[in-house]
């Protein structure tokens, strides 16, 4: 019995911006699940929390998350080599 291939690449084959690319998707659903009514419903209680109410404190902080974490995945890595990045003519 032979066993079906499949036509999957392995993550190491896949080109970097591929991974980005699917690592944006899941902040967007991370962030839209978190942002929207049921979970903010959650946090609409008058509860303070440093003296901020709650639900703004969690907008905010979800908010500076999410940047962060699209800033992570979006900064470019360590500059190319001199000769790389200049060719001579």
């Amino acid at each position: 019995m032979s066993t079906a291939s499949c036509n999957l690449t392995p993550a190491a084959a896949m080109p970097p911006e591929k991974h980005k690319n699917q690592r944006l998707v899941c902040v967007f659903v991370f962030g839209w699940i978190l942002f929207n009514h049921p979970i903010l419903a959650l946090f609409g209680r008058p509860v303070t929390w440093g003296g901020v109410p709650l639900l703004y404190a969690y907008i905010f902080l979800l908010w500076a998350l999410v940047i962060g974490l699209t800033m992570l995945i979006t900064r470019r890595g360590p500059p190319p080599a001199d000769g790389a990045r200049n060719p001579p003519c």
